[in-house]
């Protein structure tokens, strides 16, 4: 709600007004000119009383003009509407759900014993848990974009079309486990299913963000490169995230128990940078959870929704009922004067 007045400046001829309302009062009438009215005052016995029947009538006439001035400043309320566009992206998530993204991530200098105990406590979660906790944030952090999912292993599987229901989304997301639709990892699939999903869609900006932790060991029509150059030449931009660093773990049972064994980065990184390059994108590395967090931060910020915002006031005048007001007070004005208020020679 905005108040305000469009000629603020016109309240100083509320002074000069003031200033005739105290002349007219202190104007004496009458039809006979004296020199002093002393003698009259003393033969009354008392002060002069208080002319009520001068005043009431000037006292209205002074209200009229009063709220004629303040309708001259054309006071208004005005109740401000905001109409919003946004230009949403449609976007695709890959990730992979291969075997060893049940592995463990710790920062660079954790001791064994440190991830074991950080394992246990559930401080520490696998790829694929750090992996769904960022991309769960980073689609809460962009309602207006369409985004779906798909999880690859030796084959892609659409989990959920690009979409604006993200409780949807998110709740497939949860779903997702670790080898459930097998252990190999198929590169191509993915960015080519993405792809041809995308091509036909209206958004300006369409984009594929694939993670993996393992190399490309399925064989398929086109290469992993060749599918990143399709979905090019589609508009479809692809950001890989290549997920393990150099202090990672497995959890191995064995006839002794549950042990920890150190495992090596296994992802081909420069065939993620190429099928990034290829695409208009971008490589990020993500060693542990908080690599993860920077690659999805760093995402976030280039692909940026449109929003356009307008704002419109639609305003409502007060000056024609402060002036209907004004006419009121000088017609009770005029009528007292010549009725009640009536002064005779």
């Amino acid at each position: 709600m905005i108040n305000t007045l469009q000629h603020p400046y016109l309240l100083f001829l509320l002074l000069p007004l003031l200033l005739l309302f105290f002349a007219a009062w202190k104007r004496r009438g009458g039809a006979v000119q004296v020199s002093s009215v002393r003698p009259f005052r003393e033969a009354e016995g008392g002060k002069e009383k208080f002319n009520v029947r001068k005043f009431l009538p000037l006292f209205f006439y002074t209200l009229c003009g009063a709220f004629l001035i303040f309708g001259m400043t054309q006071p208004r309320e005005g109740l401000e509407e905001i109409r919003r566009r946004t230009e949403g992206i449609d976007i695709i998530i890959a990730i992979d759900l291969s075997g060893s993204m049940a592995v463990y991530d710790a920062p660079s200098g954790t001791s064994e014993s440190a991830v074991a105990s950080s394992i246990s406590s559930g401080r520490l979660k696998n790829r694929l848990e750090t992996a769904k906790e960022e991309i769960r944030s980073f689609i809460e952090a962009r309602p207006n974009d369409r985004i779906g999912l798909i999880a690859f292993a030796p084959q892609p599987y659409a989990v959920c079309p690009p979409t604006l229901d993200h409780a949807f989304l998110l709740t497939h997301l949860d779903e997702l486990k670790v080898g459930m639709i097998g252990d190999r990892t198929g590169l191509a699939g993915p960015v080519a299913s993405a792809a041809q999903r995308l091509k036909d869609s209206d958004s300006k900006r369409r984009i594929v963000v694939l993670f993996t932790d393992g190399v490309n060991n399925v064989q398929a029509k086109v290469t992993p490169l060749q599918a990143a150059k399709l979905a090019d030449s589609v508009g479809v931009t692809v950001y890989t995230v290549g997920i393990g660093g150099d202090n990672s773990y497995a959890v191995q049972q064995d006839l002794f128990g549950t042990r920890l064994a150190r495992v090596q980065q296994p992802f081909d990184e420069d065939l993620l940078k190429e099928m990034a390059d290829s695409a208009g994108g971008k490589y990020y590395h993500a060693a542990d959870a908080k690599g993860m967090k920077n690659a999805m931060k760093e995402i976030d910020k280039l692909e940026k929704t449109s929003v356009e915002q307008t704002v419109i006031v639609n305003w409502k005048e007060f000056y024609p009922v402060i002036t209907l007001l004004a006419v009121v007070f000088l017609l009770a004005g005029f009528f007292l004067e010549h009725t009640f208020c009536l002064r005779l020679p």
